[in-house]
């Protein structure tokens, strides 16, 4: 049970969460520009603030400095001539290098990378938002949420990212070879994909479990996004909503707040269609991680300890 200052001070961190993300549509709204939002701001504020994620909030300086750099390389990537699907894999292959070579792993920063190239992003107000509202959490996290502790950055190995690498990019090339290009990367279920396959096992219940919640966050966001014309109060009861979702189902997950904002930015009219993509990759990356996760620990892993 939470004690009454537990919960008020829970209380509080949703409602600096939700400033955050309202503040980023304040700014969307002053230069009429909705490349500004960015939905996986929303993931790291609820990370950060409400869930605590504590390899998050030791590392302040992270918070600001993968996502922007990884926001820089899909800008540029998706100035080049090059096809949709050559875009997700290369910028993708650098994200994942970045993480390898800087040995810290920051999930949601993949989602900044991907993004100007989902939503085909020209704007610079889009660097600036990544660039303002990432110092602003980074900021607030040293100044309110650093506890001090050291804790270990989360790194993944090399034969990890190479797996999944590999399992992207045989998503990609069916998407590409079958032209469901508006199925090439939804990037909070590329997101999540890394997470787990990063676990020492996958279990199936997990999987079910966040499968679902990505589709409902989903068609929740397709659906608000549907019926409510003002982009301040579409932030509000997306925020309001999801946080109700997941405390329902007693569920911790970052992610599904930026899903619930995707539509948003990919300016989505059709919720069960949207919400029908969203199955369809966690259905083949989520699958593809299990299988490979399976495979390696029944046949690779168990020999190396005969």
């Amino acid at each position: 049970m939470f004690s009454t200052a537990n919960k008020k001070q829970l209380f509080l961190d949703y409602i600096l969460a939700g400033c955050l993300i309202l503040l980023m549509g304040i700014f969307s709204v002053w230069a009429n520009d909705i490349e500004i939002i960015l939905p996986e701001l929303a993931a790291l504020s609820a990370g950060c603030f409400i869930y605590k994620k504590a390899s998050w909030n030791s590392a302040p300086k992270a918070l600001f400095i993968l996502p922007s750099i990884t926001a820089f390389l899909g800008f540029g990537i998706n100035m080049l001539h090059i096809s949709l699907a050559l875009k997700v894999g290369l910028v993708l292959l650098l994200i994942f290098s970045l993480f390898y070579l800087s040995k810290n792993v920051l999930a949601p920063a993949i989602a900044t990378g991907l993004l100007p190239i989902v939503t085909n992003c020209h704007s610079v107000y889009f660097l600036i938002s990544t660039l303002l509202f990432t110092l602003i959490l980074a900021v607030i996290v040293q100044l309110k949420y650093q506890s001090g502790e050291k804790i270990a950055k989360e790194t993944v190995p090399f034969r990890t990212f190479f797996v999944y690498f590999s399992i992207i990019t045989i998503w990609l090339s069916f998407c590409y070879y079958n032209n469901y290009s508006f199925m090439l990367a939804i990037p909070p279920v590329i997101v999540v994909g890394l997470e787990m396959i990063s676990e020492p096992k996958i279990k199936l219940k997990p999987i079910f479990i966040r499968t679902f919640l990505l589709v409902a966050s989903s068609l929740i966001g397709s659906y608000i996004y549907l019926y409510i014309d003002n982009l301040l109060l579409i932030l509000l009861v997306n925020f309001i909503v999801i946080s109700t979702f997941l405390a329902f189902f007693n569920q911790k997950m970052a992610p599904a707040y930026a899903m619930a904002l995707l539509p948003i930015v990919l300016k989505n009219k059709e919720p069960l269609y949207f919400s029908l993509y969203v199955f369809i990759i966690c259905c083949a990356i989520f699958g593809g991680a299990y299988i490979s996760k399976y495979m390696y620990n029944r046949f690779w892993n168990d020999n190396r300890m005969k």
